[in-house]
């Protein structure tokens, strides 16, 4: 069994806002209604805390969409979606 010691969690990135916002927090979206924003590999792999050099980094994103519908008097929570998770992990390779 590997155990790696947590040194820190951050939130590198977030975004929220309305429906039809554009840009929201960097992020744009294109006319496939599809949002990006490119974020610099240095911006993932900052130290945390800055004592501490940051060479490996994993990265999971979790979507949720809260559906605005109403039927007069309750929100109709069950129109609400999710994604699929996604992750990746990133290791800082040093030169010899």
């Amino acid at each position: 069994m590997l155990s790696v010691p947590l040194v820190g969690a951050v939130t590198v990135e977030s975004a929220g806002g309305s429906v039809g916002a554009n840009p929201v927090d960097g992020y744009v979206r294109n006319p496939g209604s599809v949002f990006s924003k490119d974020v610099p590999t240095a911006d993932l792999l900052r130290a945390i805390p800055p004592d501490i050099a940051c060479t490996k980094a994993a990265f999971a994103e979790n979507l949720h969409v809260d559906a605005l519908a109403t039927d007069g008097w309750n929100t109709l929570n069950h129109l609400d979606a999710d994604a699929v998770p996604v992750a990746f992990a990133l290791e800082l390779k040093v030169a010899p």
